[in-house]
């Protein structure tokens, strides 16, 4: 009873020397004593220190290729160079926005950017026009955004104010997965990679009849 009832107040750490049969190692590890029914749960920490989990980092650097791995590489790029080239796109698949047409469209006042700036926007959205990524609107539009543009090292980021017109779209709601369920789905997995998309939103294509909210101002010209 008097366990109990400190344990009500009190966490307590210590460390202790823990074996485990699976590896044959041991280590000093440190633990907490919490009040509740809850099972036990081993760190990552503790994992690593008794083997059970070994963590293998490879990565590639491609500045620092030898010269058998640069051949490889660029034979690689060869066969397959028409996915070295751009950005990507998603095949077969267009996105829909449901706009929801009793919000009043709006359309905003351009924002100045700065004189210094504007090289590298007209660069930037050229860049982007070329690439497929937007396209000129010519004639009268209901909906205008403003862009907000970000330096940086290599150039300019554009990005657009979609506050307003994101009030008038419809959202699709899908569930979450909790980390937990991700982590019973894992289990028994050996690798994991992570991957980087580059630019990845800009990777899908909108259907024609949703472009006309994404509009935005720049001071060249109106695009979408």
């Amino acid at each position: 009873m008097l366990v109990n009832i400190l344990c009500q107040y009190l966490v307590l750490h210590t460390y202790r020397c823990t074996n485990t049969p699976a590896t044959d190692k041991t280590a000093y590890l440190k633990y907490s004593v919490v009040p509740g029914n809850t099972g036990n749960t081993l760190s990552y920490e503790a994992s690593v220190a008794l083997g059970l989990v070994e963590v293998k980092v490879q990565t590639c650097n491609l500045d620092s290729r030898s010269t058998t791995d640069t051949q490889d590489y660029n034979e690689y790029v060869q066969e397959y160079s028409d996915l070295f080239h751009g950005i990507g796109q998603i095949k077969d698949v267009q996105i829909k926005l449901h706009i929801d047409q009793e919000v009043t469209p709006k359309s905003q006042k351009h924002r100045s950017i700065p004189f210094h700036i504007k090289k590298g926007v007209e660069k930037e959205l050229q860049r982007l026009l070329e690439l497929d990524i937007i396209e000129k609107v010519e004639g009268p539009t209901p909906w205008v955004s403003p862009i907000v543009v970000v330096p940086k090292k290599d150039g300019v980021r554009i990005c657009v104010d979609m506050r307003e017109a994101n009030e008038a779209i419809s959202r699709h709601r899908h569930p979450l997965p909790k980390l937990d369920d991700i982590i019973a789905e894992l289990n028994g997995a050996r690798y994991f990679s992570t991957l980087d998309m580059n630019s990845g939103f800009h990777q899908f294509v909108l259907q024609e009849d949703s472009r006309y909210i994404t509009c935005f101002s720049t001071h060249v010209g109106l695009f979408r």
